[in-house]
């Protein structure tokens, strides 16, 4: 019983076999698709000009005005009120980052070794062991 496999040509296994392409099928609806369209696809408008520089007027509904220009006027030279009188001195005492402003005196400086209590700790405990020991 010959199964197909050597022949020279692909046989079909029954008469009359319905074969689909489906590339072909796409295609084809696609035409059709695009034949039911009336006009072009739509596309977005383009996007607004940008201004051109600094004191342009593009966009504006009238021409350059006057008020927002950027020239300068001449104005007086500006006059201090002056300073406001004074009914008491300023605080003392805060002293705050200053030497000698406080109303007391400072503390002296008392400097501490880095590892004094744990010396503190070796000769009580060389104390102990000595009182202990009886000598």
């Amino acid at each position: 019983l010959q199964t197909g496999y050597f022949d020279s040509k692909f046989n079909r296994i029954m008469e009359g076999e319905a074969y689909t392409d489906i590339v072909k099928i796409r295609r084809k609806d696609r035409l059709q698709q695009a034949k039911q369209n009336l006009s072009k696809s739509w596309t977005p408008t383009s996007n607004t000009k940008l201004p051109s520089g600094v004191g342009s007027n593009y966009g504006c509904f009238s021409d350059h005005t006057e008020s927002f220009s950027a020239t300068t006027k001449q104005k007086e030279k500006y006059k201090s009120p002056g300073r406001n009188f004074l009914t008491t001195p300023g605080k003392q005492g805060t002293g705050y980052g200053y030497v000698n402003v406080t109303i007391g005196s400072y503390q002296k400086y008392a400097s501490e070794p880095y590892d004094g209590s744990k010396e503190i700790r070796k000769k009580e405990l060389a104390a102990d062991i000595k009182q202990r020991k009886g000598g």
